[in-house]
């Protein structure tokens, strides 16, 4: 499927697995703890290619995901 090119199809897919993290994300300002670590930069990539594929949709489904970006 990734290597398709069907944009809409891995949009669709990651876009419901984003779900999970934006819950555990809540209000926090890093995914692990108070300070910025490697995880949220492998994070912030993966939000970068989301944000490619879905052409924007990531933010306007997961808003709280544009501040964490």
């Amino acid at each position: 499927m990734y290597t398709t090119g069907d944009r809409e199809t891995i949009s669709t897919n990651w876009l419901a697995k984003l779900e999970s993290v934006v819950k555990f994300l809540g209000t926090k300002q890093f995914l692990a703890g108070e300070n910025v670590t490697y995880v949220d930069f492998y994070f912030w990539e993966f939000l970068e290619l989301v944000d490619f594929t879905s052409e924007g949709k990531v933010y306007t489904d997961y808003p709280v995901l544009k501040e964490y970006h």
